[in-house]
């Protein structure tokens, strides 16, 4: 109770949603050598996303690429979107 949970959603994985095709997922998320991977059918997923989100009210979504295209630190040299920063309420901010 009271904690909120967002999932980092990129523009790769919702063209796989919108093919119905696999995935990669992996972590590290942005290495070149993970250290964990695991194939994924994307629409599956996207379906229990949904499923959860109707009945729980979270998972919440962070359309990531659109977050890192569109937030203004994203334009400063050496500043970057690196997490969110959620408040007591349970409110996602994007930082």
């Amino acid at each position: 109770t009271g904690a909120n949970v967002s999932l980092r959603i990129t523009d790769e994985f919702m063209a796989a949603v919108e093919n119905n095709s696999t995935f990669i997922q992996q972590w590290p998320i942005d290495s070149q050598e993970p250290k964990v991977t695991q194939v994924i059918n994307a629409r599956e997923l996207w379906d229990e996303i949904v499923d959860c989100a109707q009945k729980r009210g979270d998972p919440g979504l962070l359309m990531w690429d659109n977050i890192t295209r569109n937030l203004p630190s994203e334009f400063y040299k050496g500043f970057e979107s690196l997490s969110t920063n959620p408040s007591l309420r349970g409110d996602t901010k994007v930082w």
